[in-house]
């Protein structure tokens, strides 16, 4: 959850910080819009992304094994791991921090749910209890307090005292109404509801921000577009930012001209004497391109799936060159040993703390998920209808901000069932522990409770 959080915030700052560079000044307001709406998603996204690449398989050397054969059941003594001290002398001791973490983070997204819920009441109330006046396919509704004008969907809430006299100047209807017509509401809803989920990260506050920023680009030139003066039409909102006879304290879902933000007016001026060639729109959409691709380059998963000549079963051990498998050659004279089982069981570490790892996925070679340890580490592997052959199989263990560690097994001809336990280390990215793999041959039974 830790590396989702960072790889999904390290995302989103870069698409923003790439907005505001080169796009914020600019005016292609309904790209922005797009822009601004996609990166939230997509920013989400790239950490659950996994391309998987394809290696052959080079030849390399394989552990020994000795396997003494006993009542139809096999312990493996082997050779050829690193040398490490076995990790199960202590006890593990119990962490509680992820639980204090999560207490933590339900009561934040509790609070910001009442919220985002008392927001929409307010904004339902005073719909239901003030009157409203329909135009087109707006409405008016029209509150006692001397507000902001603010929108929300097709609800347009002005003072209703100022709107009777036609104090209200046209240019702010049309500017509201663009709001209303162009559905703004929707976006910041969504944003509303990502708040909620990550209510701990100020990107997404940020992000809201320049949404809004944006919707007032466009409703200001959607007034411009039809045909007010641009010195005028500055003027207004001059003499709205004047006044202190506004209420400014309106809910966050909603959109207003903010009047008393005399930085966000500045900026929208001179967004108003922007003029941005097609060339240059194409040129910066562009490089949207090269950006995308070193983010998926630098924060995506990548699984190895390793491909080799020799035939592989379904349950991804390979059969060595040479022998056959019966159920594609039935007329075979080999012994049949297609009755035995191999069953795989033990922990995985963290190589320097020794603490158990969850969600440890166990990959085959034809990149198949075996298994995944469970909160204890824990990981159960079982093999069954082998066939015939010496069994020689492979599997590599997977986690977010670890190494991937490799494993190789190559077994004799082996009969009824093999039991065979082993503990795993693996090491952090940034960690000067190895990894290690240790077995376990005192173990027989596989079960754990």
């Amino acid at each position: 959850m830790i590396v989702f959080i960072l790889k999904s915030s390290a995302c989103l700052a870069i698409f923003l910080m790439f907005y505001k560079l080169l796009l914020e000044n600019e005016r292609m307001h309904s790209f922005k819009r797009f822009y601004l709406l996609a990166v939230l998603v997509i920013s989400l996204a790239i950490p659950f992304i996994t391309f998987f690449k394809v290696v052959e398989e080079m030849p390399d050397s394989i552990p020994s094994v000795s396997v003494p054969l006993e009542n139809n059941s096999t312990d493996l003594s082997m050779t050829g791991y690193k040398a490490t001290a076995s990790p199960m002398g202590s006890e593990t001791e119990t962490n509680y921090w992820p639980v204090v973490l999560w207490i933590i983070y339900g009561i934040g997204v509790v609070l910001f749910s009442l919220k985002f819920l008392i927001n929409l009441w307010k904004i339902a109330v005073n719909v239901r209890i003030n009157p409203k006046l329909k135009i087109d396919k707006v409405i008016y509704v029209l509150l006692r307090d001397a507000i902001v004008p603010h929108t929300f969907f097709r609800y347009i809430f002005l003072h209703r005292a100022t709107f009777e006299v036609n104090g209200i100047p046209k240019d702010v209807l049309i500017h509201e109404a663009t709001h209303a017509r162009q559905k703004h509401s929707l976006d910041i809803l969504f944003v509303e509801v990502l708040q909620i989920v990550f209510w701990f990260n100020p990107l997404f506050h940020f992000a809201k921000k320049t949404i809004k920023l944006n919707h007032e680009f466009l409703a200001d030139e959607s007034v411009l577009n039809q045909g007010s003066a641009t010195s005028d039409y500055q003027n207004t909102l001059l003499a709205f930012a004047s006044s202190a006879s506004y209420k400014n304290h309106l809910p966050s879902m909603a959109n207003a001209i903010n009047y008393s933000s005399y930085s966000s007016i500045k900026k929208r001026f001179k967004i108003m004497k922007t003029r941005t060639s097609k060339k240059s729109i194409l040129m910066r959409s562009l490089l949207l391109l090269p950006l995308l691709a070193i983010l998926l380059y630098g924060f995506t998963k990548t699984k190895i799936v390793t491909l080799e000549k020799k035939r592989t079963g379904e349950s991804g051990l390979k059969l060595e060159e040479g022998l056959t498998n019966p159920k594609s050659n039935p007329n075979s004279n080999t012994e049949n040993t297609s009755n035995r089982s191999v069953e795989l069981a033990g922990l995985i570490l963290d190589s320097e703390t020794l603490k158990p790892i969850e969600n440890v996925e166990i990959y085959s070679s034809n990149g198949k998920i075996l298994s995944k340890t469970d909160p204890r580490g824990y990981y159960r592997i079982q093999f069954d209808e082998l066939g015939q052959g010496e069994i020689k199989f492979e599997f590599s263990l997977h986690k977010d901000g670890y190494k991937t560690l490799e494993q190789r097994e190559h077994w004799g001809n082996l009969k009824g069932k093999i039991a065979f336990t082993n503990y795993y280390g693996l090491q952090k990215k940034e960690s000067k522990t190895p990894e290690f793999s240790q077995y376990e041959p005192s173990i027989r039974n596989l079960s754990y409770s």
